[in-house]
């Protein structure tokens, strides 16, 4: 959680993952692989809570390429712990009836690592607890907290999963001038997530070598996809512009009188926002610590 400027690594399916999670899972995967050798369960429950869940959501994609059978992920306020093609693929080789997402909607760590991290699964059993208060909150991560929203109900009862905004819905969201709470908000962070995940999809179509690469950090790739696609579309260039402005207002900042789309200065606001909402996290995870 320290470092906002993630890199990436090989996970144990060969997929980009956070190399932070990754290099603390290798370090109990000797144990795991020691205690799985001469056993055959017909079931393996990976479960995990704040980091946890990171190295749960690894566990699951590491002895699932060791052939073990009947493997279920359950996570509670995990952060993002791959890139869109990770969450995918472990998506379909665990299958989405097999894994289970819990979080609070105002949850910092479940909104780290920012885009293009991506969740697993992508789709099906996603569990979003919504949390009283418009912004990002600390205390929504603990466990003890946890507990009590979740009590005595089924999955089927906590089965909340928001739907994707549509590629207009994003549009006229950039073109707007507010959008509610801005401050810290976690509508607005999910918002400025999604955005960011449509505009990279449409500068990724018109520039050649654009996919996500373990040789650079994730920040620095963003940026060069962005700018890349601003100078060959007039369009993606307004929409990171607008962009720009709403995080600016996310984070409380005032807007530059001109904001230039440069790799430079998109990388620095990038910057910006990912150190914000790690800073939230880690208090987040302090509080887990304390508690």
């Amino acid at each position: 959680m320290t470092d906002a400027n993630a890199g990436l690594q090989r996970g144990p399916s060969t997929w980009p993952v956070h190399a932070g999670f990754n290099e603390t899972f290798k370090s109990l995967r000797n144990d795991l692989d020691s205690f799985m050798r001469g056993r055959n369960p017909s079931t393996v429950h990976c479960v995990g809570h704040s980091l946890g869940g990171a190295l749960a959501t690894l566990a699951a994609d590491h002895l699932s390429e060791l052939g073990v059978a009947g493997i279920k992920l359950y996570t509670f306020g995990s952060p993002r712990t791959g890139v869109g093609g990770f969450a995918r693929h472990l998506s379909g080789k665990l299958g989405t009836n097999n894994i289970h997402r819990v979080y609070h909607s105002a949850d910092p760590v479940s909104m780290v690592p920012i885009f293009p991290f991506s969740h697993v699964p992508v789709s099906g059993n996603v569990c979003m607890i919504p949390w009283k208060g418009a912004q990002i909150s600390a205390n929504a991560h603990r466990m003890t907290q946890y507990l009590p929203s979740i009590g005595d109900a089924t999955w089927t009862g906590l089965y909340r999963n928001p739907e994707p905004p549509l590629d207009r819905d994003i549009d006229l969201w950039l073109e707007s001038a507010s959008y509610g709470p801005t401050l810290y908000s976690a509508t607005t962070l999910w918002m400025i997530s999604r955005a960011m995940q449509y505009l990279l999809k449409k500068a990724a179509n018109i520039v050649i070598g654009s996919a996500i690469t373990v040789s650079m950090t994730v920040l620095d790739q963003i940026a060069g996809v962005l700018v890349q696609g601003a100078q060959l579309c007039k369009d993606i260039s307004d929409s990171i512009r607008a962009l720009i402005v709403k995080i600016f207002n996310f984070l409380g900042r005032a807007v530059p009188a001109t904001i230039d789309v440069t790799t430079f200065f998109l990388r620095w606001v990038l910057d910006l926002l990912a150190r914000a909402v790690v800073d939230m996290a880690r208090q987040a995870m302090q509080l887990v610590v304390r508690s």
